[in-house]
């Protein structure tokens, strides 16, 4: 059974936190992992649903913020959570769900590469090694995702490590996860970050694989995937 706690969305203090208002009237203040603006989403009396800290957690808040519904059309849920999307993007990887990659024999998390840590690191049936970064598309405009709703010089240049990993050789993959139901495209907001995007075309051109799932998300925290998503560069 879902843990979350349902509340409204009053203030966004700072870019780490949001206060809201649970349905008891108390208002409280919930940690904000998300660092993008969703300023689309996160409006006066917006539906939240917050996670609870776990029990004796030393955390300065009590809660998380966890998920937000849309005040648009089809008024989905969205995910307030990046490290949701990574675990989404770990549950596809070992069901072989993703293009091209198939069943697979390792699968390793938060792999430093040099410099770099990458979000995953796996190893095909075919003994392939494929070095692979998530980003989650939050923002939906006319049933487009858009990455990033702010501009993300980290962002960038993980796309650009992955793409002199391609051109040494190696597999390389951003893998965008859309956490609602709404979109049908994923591009790269050149409005917010146009080097982001030279950077995601330049990956393309250069070998990094490019895919994009979208998931279904309700309002226990529950997700289903809906499947595959092309991308526009």
């Amino acid at each position: 059974m879902s843990n979350l706690v349902s509340g409204r969305f009053v203030a966004r203090p700072h870019r780490f936190a949001v206060r809201a208002r649970l349905d008891d009237g108390r208002e409280v203040e919930a940690h904000m992992g998300d660092p993008g603006r969703l300023r689309e989403l996160l409006l006066p009396e917006a539906e939240l649903r917050l996670r609870p800290a776990p029990p004796g957690s030393r955390r300065k808040t009590d809660y998380s913020a966890a998920l937000v519904r849309s005040a648009e059309p089809p008024f989905p849920w969205v995910s307030l959570e990046p490290a949701r999307a990574n675990n989404l993007a770990d549950g596809l990887l070992r069901d072989g769900s993703i293009d091209g990659l198939g069943r697979l024999a390792e699968l390793r998390r938060e792999v430093r590469h040099g410099e770099s840590r990458f979000d995953f690191r796996v190893v095909d049936a075919a003994g392939d090694t494929v070095w692979i970064e998530v980003k989650q598309a939050s923002l939906v405009e006319q049933g487009v995702a858009l990455f990033p709703d702010a501009p993300t010089q980290r962002g960038r240049r993980h796309v650009e490590e992955l793409t002199a990993l391609a051109a040494a050789g190696e597999r390389a993959m951003v893998l965008f996860i859309v956490p609602r139901h709404d979109a049908s495209l994923v591009r790269p907001h050149a409005g917010i970050d146009p080097e982001f995007a030279e950077a995601l075309t330049a990956a393309g051109a250069a070998g990094v694989a490019l895919r994009a799932a979208a998931f279904r998300l309700n309002a226990d925290g529950g997700a289903e995937w809906l499947g595959s998503l092309p991308i526009e560069t």
